[in-house]
This record gives structure tokens, sequence and C-alpha cells, in this order.
């Protein structure tokens, strides 16, 4: 398949580009750090240049701003930047035939501690980034055919200036206090898992919303505790709530994955898979 991934640059979009290198596709990073296809996507000029100019067979929408401090202070640039452009892929997926594939999140969801949601659970919208990451759903669902993967995801990024993971390693290299939030739930998933399944998805025609994690609930801090203890790392840690930050979070982000392991014939990796996963990032 011809396949354009946007955000090919970010951390996912990276294990998506080697997923589809293995696979024998013919994938090209679509970013403005991209040197094979700069882009900016919030230019709705580059955007269709570009589908005119390689013609792919899918679009795989991972850019976006995943950072919600971010997201409260620029509510307009997160809007522009992950909801806008997804209205203009609906568009041209629908003059271009494409299949679109737009990246969701799973922060629309709270206050039901480790329970697992479903695709058509009821939302709640706390912040600026789960709206406009709920308006983007909106927009994603008139392309015909689209598949929206609703999904969080952690591992290592090549990028100088690391995500969670990096952060978590630097202080446990360095002795340093971590705050771990005992409230906050999650079916995180590594990386290169979404990105596979992801690709499986694409390959059985699936469309609508899907999600895509893992099959058990855990908190951050069962995370990071596991993570340390798989590198033989200390840990130097103390409780802390979501709830004390300022600006609010969803934190029962559990995952329902029973769609997907339907139409991917398996189960979904669980926690250790993820806590290995995520080690082996770091092992070298």
């Amino acid at each position: 398949m011809k396949i354009i991934v946007l955000g090919g640059t970010g951390l996912l979009g990276e294990a998506v580009m080697r997923a589809c290198q293995g696979l024998g596709h013919e994938a090209v990073a679509a970013s403005r750090a991209s040197k094979a296809m700069p882009l900016d996507i919030t230019d709705r000029r580059h955007i269709a240049d570009a589908v005119a100019a390689y013609k792919p067979e899918v679009m795989i929408n991972c850019a976006a701003i995943a950072s919600i401090d971010a997201c409260e202070s620029q509510p307009g640039k997160a809007f522009e930047v992950n909801a806008a452009p997804v209205a203009e892929l609906a568009q041209l997926s629908r003059r271009g035939g494409f299949k679109l594939v737009h990246i969701s999140t799973d922060h629309f969801f709270t206050g039901d501690g480790d329970a697992r949601h479903g695709e058509d659970a009821p939302v709640t919208l706390v912040n600026e980034y789960a709206k406009s990451k709920y308006a983007a759903e909106a927009s994603a669902a008139l392309a015909p055919g689209a598949l929206t993967v609703r999904t969080a995801f952690v591992g290592r990024t090549s990028a100088r200036a690391g995500g969670f993971a990096e952060q978590v390693h630097a202080a446990l290299r360095k002795g340093e206090e971590l705050t771990l939030f005992e409230d906050a739930y999650t079916s995180l998933l590594h990386v290169s898992a979404v990105a596979d399944a992801m690709l499986r998805l694409i390959a059985c025609k699936a469309a609508g919303i899907i999600n895509v994690a893992s099959r058990d609930v855990f908190t951050k801090a069962d995370l990071i505790r596991a993570f340390a203890r798989k590198l033989n790392m200390p840990l130097k840690a103390k409780s802390g709530s979501v709830k004390s930050l300022a600006i609010p979070r969803a934190e029962s982000l559990g995952l329902a994955v029973g769609k997907a392991e339907g139409l991917l014939g398996g189960a979904m990796p669980g926690f250790d898979d993820t806590v290995g996963l995520l080690a082996a990032d770091f092992a070298h």
C-alpha cells in the first residue's frame, strides 16, 4: 500500500513507519521535520498538494499537540492542529478515495476508577485537549470507511526532547524523586504494539472508532514501579493525585478492547508486555 503518515517523525509516527517498512508498504513520513515530505498540517494547500503528488491509498494522521498544558494555554492552536486538519482530510478522502486513519485519544473518561470504556461509552470533556480531539473524531467520521483509533501509547522516541518515558528514565538514573499518580488509570500500550495492531486493522478494512490499547487497566504509578524494577533501578517516589494538578485531567482512561480483539483474532498485549517492551527500549 501507498501510505502517508502525517506526524511521521513523532513517537507513534516513527513506530508506524517502521511497521510499514517491515510489511513492505510504500510509506512516507510527512511533517515539518520530515526530509522526505516536509508538510505543515495546518496549511490546507500543503495537505492537498501532498495527496495530489503522492496519491496515497491510506492517510494515517498521527499529528497532534499532545501536551494538555499547551492546549489549555492556546486553545485556538489546539484546534488548528488537532481538529481542523481532520476536516480537510475527510474532504480529500471523499474526493481522492484514500482511507483516512485518524489517531485519537483516551482522554474522554473521568470519575469511574479502573473501569474499561467501550467505543460507545459517554465522554466527558474536561480540558481543551480532549475537546479538540473529540471534534477531530466527528470530522473523521465524515470520511467514507474512516478508521478512528482511540489509544494511549508509551515508548522511547528518537527526538531530542523526550516524552514521558524519557523523563521517568532520566529521573530514575539521576535519583530524582518522582510523583506517582495513584489515581490515574490507563491502558497504555507500547507504541510498537499500537502500530502493529493499527496496520492489521487497516488490512482487514476496519472502520469506525476502535480502541487499541492494553487488555489490562493499571495506574501510571504501577507502570513506573514495574519499569524501575525491570531495569533494576532504584525508585525514589512520593504518592500524588491528578486532582492536585492545575489543569483538570481525565483520569479513568481504561479502554475496553474486545472490538479490536474480535477483529484481530486474538488478545491484545497486557501490562507485562508493555513494561517489557518499554524496558527493552532503555536497555541499551
